[in-house]
């Protein structure tokens, strides 16, 4: 890999997704898991490590701050028309992080920053959360079969590094949690030993448009000796959505926490965050067909619709909008898609003969009627060739930034907005100007 590459990292979302991640093994470096997941579904996820990718780097994201929004963001609805409840999978994994999480879940309500008002729950939880993410996969391997197990179970399955226990921080919370979120990396760091542990900053977007605010989390975390780097989790915020100033702010805030001269890893990120690697950014995090941008609070989602990631102006398309663009020979022939799109694996077989009649096959759908309505969505075959060439894209996108100087990468996505503006709403492309502003 070459040194000014970016580290990849990629969230599994769903065990469901494991053939991506399989398929895909030789694309990325780092498989992210959540510690729900992991608790839940232990011996699979042990299983995929020390057999299907063995070898491959994994971390643990901890998401305790799932426990800190009210517990109705939490919870599930009884399919027997009982009462809501907490999400089973989080309210076990309460149960191993304990008090003072596990009794918060039992009063179902949110933990608040009175819950750590000492140093004795600051240094239980951050034991437990550290011993989780240390231990509990190994333990998850039965004794008996480990004989049948050709790699090192115990060094297969441990973390690359270790996640300090966090609480999502907005404007109005600030001063609620960030003293304790910093003591919760300290309590951390005596836990972890000569392991490697990072902290976790998730905050709302809105902080990134105040300097203020933005600047004291800054340093607050960069002077942090005990923490060995930074992920970033910046709420809701979509590259191609966000204005000028936030965009910005995303890219001052890793400024500042690169002075310190450790990793600065983005979990949930698109292309714009690949160019801030100019400007201290280490890693970018995605998930296999979505997880660019995520909000901290769960948001419900309605049928899955199908997407093409228009590789030049780096952003996944309705597929219709693309088929359009196909139809209106914006590309002349195959071989000027392939020059100016992709050449990946996945569009060389699909789309080879018959540009416009094979670019049918990324949109395929099934059809059903339900109470009189009639409504759509991706087939497998569908699903599985858009998700699968957005891999080969983004693995493209990495190799990219890590070849070419910001300077060529910034006048690319001047070159794309100049060549799709006329095929496209000019609205639809805003996000490329605004980019290339907030890179200079």
């Amino acid at each position: 890999m070459p040194v000014n590459k970016p580290l990849h990292l990629m969230r599994l979302g769903v065990h469901a997704e494991q053939q991506y991640f399989e398929l895909n093994k030789d694309k990325f470096d780092i498989v992210v898991f959540n510690a729900n997941l992991v608790h839940h579904f232990a011996s699979a996820t042990a299983t995929l490590m020390t057999s299907k990718l063995n070898g491959k780097k994994f971390i643990i994201d901890p998401i305790t701050h799932a426990y800190g929004h009210h517990p109705q963001y939490i919870m599930t609805v009884s399919k027997d028309g009982g009462p809501a409840k907490i999400k089973s999978s989080l309210e076990s994994l309460a149960h191993v992080y304990g008090p003072p999480i596990s009794t918060a879940v039992s009063h179902v309500r949110q933990i608040s920053p009175n819950d750590f008002s000492s140093t004795k729950p600051i240094e239980q939880f951050a034991k437990s959360v550290i011993d989780f993410q240390a231990n509990f996969l190994a333990s998850a391997i039965d004794p008996s079969d480990r004989k049948y197990i050709l790699a090192d179970v115990d060094a297969v399955l441990k973390p690359e590094f270790l996640i300090a226990p966090y609480f999502y921080m907005k404007s109005t919370t600030i001063n609620d949690w960030l003293m304790i979120n910093r003591n919760l990396v300290v309590a951390s760091k005596k836990v972890a030993g000569d392991n490697n542990l990072y902290a976790e900053i998730v905050i709302d977007r809105g902080i990134l448009d105040n300097v203020d605010e933005l600047t004291k989390i800054a340093n607050a975390y960069r002077e942090l000796a005990e923490c060995d780097g930074y992920l970033l989790w910046i709420s809701d915020l979509s590259e191609h959505k966000s204005s000028l100033s936030t965009l910005c702010g995303l890219r001052n805030l890793v400024s500042i926490l690169a002075q310190s001269e450790k990793p600065v890893i983005n979990l949930y990120g698109g292309y714009y965050s690949l160019l801030l690697a100019g400007s201290g950014l280490t890693g970018v995090c995605h998930g296999p067909g979505y997880g660019e941008d995520r909000d901290v609070i769960p948001v419900g989602g309605g049928l899955p619709v199908s997407k093409y990631y228009l590789n030049p102006v780096h952003q996944r398309l309705l597929f219709r909008d693309v088929q359009f663009m196909v139809a209106g020979d914006v590309w002349r022939n195959i071989d000027d898609f392939f020059k100016e799109v992709c050449s990946g694996p996945v569009c060389q077989r699909v789309l080879s003969g018959d540009l416009k009649n094979n670019f049918e096959k990324f949109g395929s759908e099934n059809v059903r009627e339900n109470k009189g309505r009639t409504y759509s969505y991706p087939t497998t075959e569908a699903r599985f060739l858009t998700t699968q060439h957005y891999l080969e894209a983004k693995a493209g996108e990495f190799n990219n930034v890590a070849e070419k100087d910001l300077k060529v990468l910034i006048e690319q996505l001047k070159e794309a907005r100049g060549r799709y503006d006329k095929e496209m709403p000019g609205a639809q492309l805003r996000y490329l100007d605004t980019w290339v502003e907030a890179l200079r």
